[in-house]
């Protein structure tokens, strides 16, 4: 009798150890560069005017605070993340993200310069996944260097982490493991 043995992990099943999936899951508070009115809030010392929404993972999360503006009256406000593929190939986007409302419930995309993209949905006041609509070209990532760019696009968000997956079946449920170190 042969015996198949099954693995589970990071949302990845591997039957007789072949297992292809790449995970890539950044911490907001990993961004490279950060431009206003995106903020870096800390639950501990958040920047003066927000008041923090606890269920973040380490406590910390981007936002663009209520009032702060949006485009086209305030086009400004990006967070920009840099990280290494393992491996080329077509990545699903999750992003891990708390909305006020329905005019605080969506944030623009770019990756490696190409065409900007919208996510969003209809969940509000709660930490929680949102997917990239499938089959974006932008999503089709070299192995190496990349460069992933969060967009002002309405005020009233929070983003506490990023998650790209070559898995199709795989949906986040909760906070992620960061395979990604944060920036100091």
């Amino acid at each position: 009798m042969s015996r198949i043995y099954l693995l589970i992990a990071a949302g990845c099943v591997a039957v007789s150890g072949l297992c292809h999936a790449a995970n890539i899951v950044l911490e907001a508070e990993s961004a490279t560069e950060l431009e206003k009115p995106m903020v870096l809030v800390r639950e501990a010392s958040p920047p003066e005017g927000v008041t923090p929404v606890p269920g973040a993972s380490a406590k910390a999360y981007l936002a663009i605070p209520q009032g702060a503006g949006n485009p086209p009256e305030v086009d400004a406000g990006k967070a920009v993340f840099e990280f290494d593929a393992p491996k080329a190939g077509l990545y699903i986007l999750w992003i891990r993200a708390y909305w006020d409302d329905s005019c605080g419930n969506s944030v623009g995309v770019v990756i490696n310069g190409g065409a900007p993209f919208m996510i969003e949905d209809t969940t509000y006041l709660t930490w929680h996944w949102v997917r990239s609509p499938p089959r974006l070209r932008q999503l089709a990532l070299p192995a190496g260097r990349v460069r992933l760019e969060l967009l002002n696009r309405e005020d009233g968000i929070r983003i506490d982490q990023i998650l790209l997956t070559t898995n199709k079946r795989y949906i986040p449920v909760d906070i992620e493991t960061a395979t990604v170190a944060p920036s100091p």
